[in-house]
């Protein structure tokens, strides 16, 4: 019945590519071509549209200097990654912050899940023309979650239109039932709408690395935290179960998208590194537990913090970078909003951290992500590294490390040379970025441990051993 729908609502370009993809069937969408992302075991993709400084304000990003991977022309949406918001994949379900208004049927109960399979076919087709695609393709839903649980606040709308449906449907049955039946029907609606989007998109272009962002999420921001009167950053046992539930989104995807976006408040509290190693740890936990193979991860990265313009501090952002990749990510995303690059005075200090704090930590990580690769995991995996020392948090007592214009020399640069000259100028000035003591934190924190003192392997589909030495891959 599906088919025949599909093909009634598509255009007639979409109709003939998705007839071809049910005659031809897997030989046809088989990816051979279509530029895949760099063959490094770390490597960092920018999701930022920055094209708008280029052409409105003259402010150009040189991010090749960095091996840093942009689309074609540092559009949003292109070769190497394309992200998806509700309004440009299909007939999303959602309710009208505002107005309360029904869209689309307003509760996933209530979508049209053909019409939208339909519509999403088509803009597909449009945002992503090329069939053998091999980029990361991001689907950012925020309006409902799948867990009835998790829709409070804001979302709790979806809850109580849920309620007033059964009560439509089933006027007989005690409040206690209608909470209950609400509760299934909707989770089971949302399962299915997210399921089969996934699906959709994974057959139409298999090549892509395809997830919903957000997912996993940890809820363990420090107002969570406080809310929920806990002391860790780790993610709570609730939430660990919560995320099992949603085992069926874990397989169904290609890709996990993480967000690892801090807030202002940490600029104060000395806790970045623990909240991003919680949420990328959690990632990694749901995905181990797949019945399917391996998928990478790929957390999202904010370079301002998520309130305001400011640029994360230089700890901060290495906290971020060194936590994503020292887990076994295979990447991390930087994301930024419109407003980023709405005026020449945000460009400008956007390209002014790049260019002094960020491009430098990123070209640095993924050379020492690769030399681990080579040197511990046969260049067949990614480096899992187990620090055996205080946190970062534990040795700073304070986040200001004074103007990092006049500060030392980029972190970053961890050879010899430059570890002492940082403590030359740092024991002549008071306005320098770091000491001795956290400069050679840093240059240790950069670098992967070595053989068994606590490195070790997350290797690539086809590999196994401690080493990723084994070749696991079939002949043929």
């Amino acid at each position: 019945m599906l088919q025949p729908l599909l093909l009634y609502y598509m255009t007639p370009n979409s109709r003939i590519e998705f007839l071809l993809l049910l005659c031809l069937g897997q030989a046809y969408i088989t990816v051979h071509g279509g530029p895949a992302l760099p063959d490094r075991p770390f490597y960092i993709v920018w999701n930022v549209p920055s094209r708008k400084c280029a052409e409105k304000f003259g402010v150009e990003f040189s991010l090749d200097e960095y091996d840093i991977v942009s689309n074609p022309g540092q559009e949003w949406n292109g070769t190497y990654v394309t992200i998806f918001y509700e309004k440009n994949l299909g007939l999303s379900p959602k309710i009208h912050e505002q107005t309360g208004q029904d869209i689309n049927g307003g509760i996933p109960q209530r979508a049209d899940i053909d019409a939208h399979l339909a519509k999403a076919t088509d803009d597909i087709y449009r945002l992503i023309p090329d069939a053998d695609y091999q980029g990361l393709g991001v689907i950012d839903f925020k309006p409902w979650r799948p867990l009835w649980k998790r829709n409070l606040e804001s979302k709790s709308i979806y809850r109580t239109k849920s309620e007033d449906l059964v009560r439509q449907t089933s006027p007989h049955v005690s409040e206690h039932e209608v909470t209950s039946m609400a509760k299934v029907a909707f989770e089971g609606a949302a399962r299915a709408w997210m399921g089969k989007t996934l699906s959709l998109v994974k057959t139409l272009r298999p090549g892509g690395s395809w997830g919903f962002y957000l997912f996993p999420d940890c809820y363990n921001s420090p107002s969570e935290i406080q809310l929920q009167q806990g002391s860790s950053y780790d993610c709570t046992e609730e939430v660990k179960s919560d995320n099992d539930r949603l085992q069926w989104l874990w397989e169904e995807s290609s890709a996990l998208y993480p967000n690892i976006y801090l807030t202002n408040v940490f600029k104060t509290l000395p806790s970045s590194e623990q909240f991003v190693r919680a949420r990328v740890a959690e990632t990694f936990r749901v995905m181990d537990g797949r019945q399917s193979s391996a998928i990478p991860v790929y957390p999202y990265v904010r370079l301002r913090y998520r309130d305001s313009m400011e640029c994360l501090t230089k700890a901060d952002m290495v906290s971020t970078i060194q936590e994503a990749a020292g887990q076994g990510s295979a990447g991390v995303v930087i994301w930024g909003a419109s407003a980023d690059v709405s005026s020449k005075e945000n460009c400008l200090s956007l390209r002014d951290y790049v260019t002094t704090t960020f491009g430098p930590l990123a070209k640095e990580m993924m050379k020492q992500a690769a030399e681990c690769s080579r040197r511990e995991c046969s260049n067949n995996g990614r480096c899992v590294t187990a620090y055996e020392r205080p946190s970062l948090d534990a040795q700073m007592k304070t986040k200001r490390f004074g103007n990092v214009d006049e500060g030392i020399q980029s972190v970053v640069q961890s050879t010899q040379e430059s570890l002492e000259g940082a403590t030359s100028q740092g024991q002549q000035s008071n306005k320098q970025f770091l000491s001795s003591e956290h400069a050679t934190w840093f240059s240790e924190g950069l670098q992967y441990l070595t053989g068994r003192q606590g490195t070790s392997c997350r290797c690539y589909p086809g590999w196994a051993g401690e080493r990723c030495s084994v070749s696991t891959h079939i002949e043929s």
